[in-house]
């Protein structure tokens, strides 16, 4: 799944999806620093979209 801002910047974050409740989503994700990391974002102003296959 892939999280992104609705109105600004085109950056998206890619990860696992691992929670969407009725305020947030979490995705889980992998980080070559930090391990795995999970990160939350507001539904208000963020797109949750299926990640396009690699």
């Amino acid at each position: 799944m892939t999280v992104a801002a609705e109105s600004f910047g085109n950056e998206t974050t890619e990860g696992e999806l691992i929670a969407a409740t009725r305020t947030h989503y979490s995705l889980r994700r992998e980080d070559a620093r930090a391990g795995t990391v999970h990160v939350h974002f507001p539904r208000i102003g963020y797109v949750l979209r299926a990640a396009s296959p690699t």
